[in-house]
C-alpha cells in the first residue's frame, strides 16, 4: 500500500515519455496486499484501453505471489513467465 503510488506515479512517466512496453519486475516484493493487486489490474486495464504494452515478472516471494494467486490474478494478468511452483 505504501508505494502503489509512487510506482503508479513512475509508469505515468514512463508513458508520457512515449514508452509503448513496459515490464514491472515483481520478483524482490515479498508482500502485496490488494492495493498492489488493484494497481496491476488498472495498469492491465489501461494498456489495452491505451495500446501499450505491459508485461509482469511473477514474484519470486511466496507472500506476495499468494494474492495472485488466491485472486486468479495469476492467470489473468499478462505474466513474462509461468507463476507455477
Amino acid at each position: 500500500m505504501s508505494t502503489t503510488q509512487m510506482l503508479s506515479h513512475h509508469v505515468d512517466e514512463h508513458l508520457s515519455s512515449g514508452v509503448t512496453e513496459l515490464t514491472l519486475d515483481l520478483r524482490d516484493i515479498a508482500f502485496m496486499d490488494s492495493s498492489g493487486l488493484r494497481l496491476l489490474i488498472e495498469l492491465n486495464n489501461r494498456s489495452q484501453e491505451q495500446a501499450w504494452r505491459l508485461t509482469l515478472t511473477p514474484p519470486a516471494h511466496e507472500g506476495a505471489a499468494l494474492v495472485l494467486r488466491a485472486t486468479r490474478a495469476d492467470t489473468r494478468l499478462p505474466y513474462a513467465q509461468s507463476m507455477d511452483r
